[in-house]
């Protein structure tokens, strides 16, 4: 079977690096809606930038002066300036082992990197990486001014372009990488379902630290496509409120906090009740150790009556990840 997908941005440029980037279904075969859900709200803002400390415009324009090609983003200026990093989580139910392309398009000479998983040299997943999975992050060279990526899901090791090409599984938006950053890309839905549950993608950045050094920021996303919104409580903390579908921003959504972290005071010891609310119903999960001063996310996926959990610590940009499967209480 042959998918293709197509992709919008959503999001705007606050100071916590805020992004969101969600992809939109294809035409395939299968079974009707699963749920009723409800629809991801519309964002505000201007277009997905997580680029610190810059004024919005991007991309940067030429240098004045000269008129050569001559510029600050050569290989000399752009030695030392640390890379980004990106990883994926895979909670697309039915699909297939996958393997990531990507191609910086402000490159001088763009080219598509292949087999980004099955040979990532920060630990490689030589098989692809399969459903349920967070992958390793990989590492990318942006340079000191950073650089819009495009991302696609392809059979492990498959090739990104040309003759030999087969049509990616799905693709993302473009993604605005800065130097030293961390972003999730995610694919969810199903492979059996069309429309608001089908194959979807989405990317969200990882913050590198809470938001102070007295609380663990703690996210979930909701990918579990047969249960309503629900709240997300680590402990006594309310993290968010009504986290909807393929989300992990909570209510009101039209709020700044488009990363969806919210704040657990002392961070949280290890076997603290991580509790979903959906209404009158609740799904516990036992979480491991988040210190504060430290990040985590949460991946919900699978189905009401068998939902998966993963939780992954997100600080430190290219830190070793830290996932837990996590188990009910």
């Amino acid at each position: 079977m042959t998918l293709s997908f197509k992709a919008i941005l959503l999001g705007a440029v606050p100071a916590a690096l805020a992004v969101i980037v969600v992809g939109t279904s294809g035409s395939m075969t299968g079974c009707s809606n699963l749920a009723d859900v409800t629809e991801i709200p519309d964002a505000a803002g201007d277009i997905y930038n997580v680029l610190p400390d810059f004024d919005g415009n991007y991309p940067p324009q030429p240098d004045a002066g000269t008129g050569d090609d001559d510029d600050d983003d050569d290989d000399d200026s752009d030695a030392g300036v640390p890379p980004a990093y990106v990883r994926l989580a895979h909670l697309l139910q039915g699909g297939p082992a996958v393997d990531l392309c990507a191609i910086n398009e402000d490159a001088d000479e763009p080219a598509w990197q292949k087999a980004l998983i099955t040979t990532n040299p920060n630990g490689a997943a030589a098989g692809g990486l399969t459903y349920g999975q967070v992958s390793t992050k990989v590492t990318l060279d942006v340079g000191e001014e950073g650089g819009t990526f495009t991302f696609a899901l392809v059979a492990p090791g498959a090739e990104c372009e040309g003759a030999e090409a087969a049509a990616p599984y799905l693709t993302f938006a473009p993604v605005v990488l800065a130097p030293d950053t961390s972003t999730t890309l995610i694919a969810f839905g199903s492979t059996d379902a069309k429309g608001a549950l089908g194959p979807k993608s989405i990317a969200y950045p990882d913050l590198p630290a809470s938001a102070s050094p007295a609380v663990a920021s703690v996210r979930a996303f909701h990918g579990v496509s047969d249960i309503p919104p629900v709240d997300v409580i680590v402990g006594t903390a309310v993290v968010a409120t009504g986290v909807k579908y393929g989300t992990t921003v909570g209510f009101p959504y039209a709020a700044t906090n488009r990363t969806g972290y919210g704040s657990v005071t002392g961070g949280a010891a290890d076997g603290t009740a991580l509790v979903l609310k959906d209404g009158a119903q609740s799904l516990k999960f036992k979480l491991p150790e988040i210190k504060k001063g430290a990040s985590a996310t949460v991946f919900l996926s699978g189905k009401a009556a068998a939902i998966d959990a993963l939780a992954c610590i997100d600080s430190d940009p290219g830190a070793a990840p830290v996932c837990s499967k996590l188990s009910p209480l």
